[in-house]
């Protein structure tokens, strides 16, 4: 028979790895949240909604999409695809993806450098772009989040 002892400097050392595999995010854990982050972003340009239905696009900017020979009111913000691709694809150049945790917790950042986002986001000031959300999360989203944390804790127990 073979005894194991372990001392309490043994016990502190595997408690404050556990704890730190919480509060730091590695490839592994921090993955799940930045998931379902880009799945509600590409749900609601599919949708065409995010935080409430996005407005119609102008008259005018319908002539100007079939002159340019994209479809005329629909998809809304997917000319060429390049936003949302920016968006969800982590291998994108324009795409944003940081994880990073302080004594208050994780910090998630999920979105684009490309220079349209705010203002197709939000709108402009001046109202001539009216704001269409596709960075928020309405309930169902935040739900389907939250399970996913939850399954991902479950999974360690």
């Amino acid at each position: 028979m073979s005894d194991v002892t372990f001392t309490s400097a043994d016990i502190d050392q595997v408690l404050k790895e556990f704890v730190d595999s919480f509060s730091k995010p590695n490839s592994v854990n921090s993955d799940v949240i930045p998931n379902a982050m880009r799945q509600a972003i590409y749900e609601n340009f599919v949708d065409e909604y995010g935080d409430g239905n996005w407005k119609p696009l102008a008259p005018a900017t319908v002539k100007d999409r079939i002159r340019k020979g994209f479809p005329g009111t629909n998809p809304i913000l997917q000319r060429t695809g390049a936003l949302l691709d920016s968006l969800i694809n982590p291998n994108n150049s324009d795409h944003i993806e940081e994880t990073t945790a302080s004594a208050n917790g994780w910090t998630v950042d999920v979105g684009s450098n490309d220079e349209r986002t705010p203002w197709l986001d939000q709108g402009t000031d001046d109202g001539h772009i009216p704001a269409r959300p596709f960075l928020t999360m309405d309930a169902r989203q935040e739900d389907r989040l939250a399970a996913a944390i939850e399954a991902y804790f479950d999974s360690l127990f």
